[in-house]
């Protein structure tokens, strides 16, 4: 599908559109690396930068498509059903972050909630690379 047309789609329904800072793949490593992960599943894959966005924010959006990103690291939370690292990022998410693993049956999304209620531990502050995703929801 030609950029044209998928910005026409998009647009026509923001509500099924994520807007993330996936990590490259050198900084997914050096993330878990420097926070292993204490659960199961593992992820550390990216920061919503925005679920289901306004349309017209959703054009701003498409114009940070495919630009790269530094994203701070700066503290550590976790329970018995997940774990994830506050990062420096503009968010839609109160308490931007990125889910490093979850427990057994626990979807990824409840790190939002983690992140809201969990003591933070800081840790000292490192720095990711990343690139901006505006996808589509399947």
């Amino acid at each position: 599908m030609n950029a044209r047309l998928l910005t026409h789609w998009l647009l026509e329904d923001a509500t099924n559109t994520s807007v993330s800072a996936v990590l490259t793949p050198a900084s997914q490593s050096r993330l878990l690396r420097a926070v292993p992960p204490v659960h199961p599943t593992v992820f550390a894959h990216h920061a919503t930068i925005a679920f289901k966005p306004e349309a017209a924010d959703l054009e701003r959006y498409l114009e940070m498509h495919g630009q790269p990103v530094r994203i701070p690291v700066t503290a550590v939370a976790v329970d018995d059903k997940a774990q994830a690292v506050l990062v420096g990022i503009d968010s839609e998410n109160e308490y931007p972050h990125i889910t490093i693993s979850v427990a057994e049956g626990v979807k990824p999304v409840y790190s939002n909630e983690l992140m809201a209620n969990a003591d933070l531990q800081h840790i000292p502050i490192f720095t990711l690379e990343a690139t901006i995703v505006v996808e589509a929801l399947l």
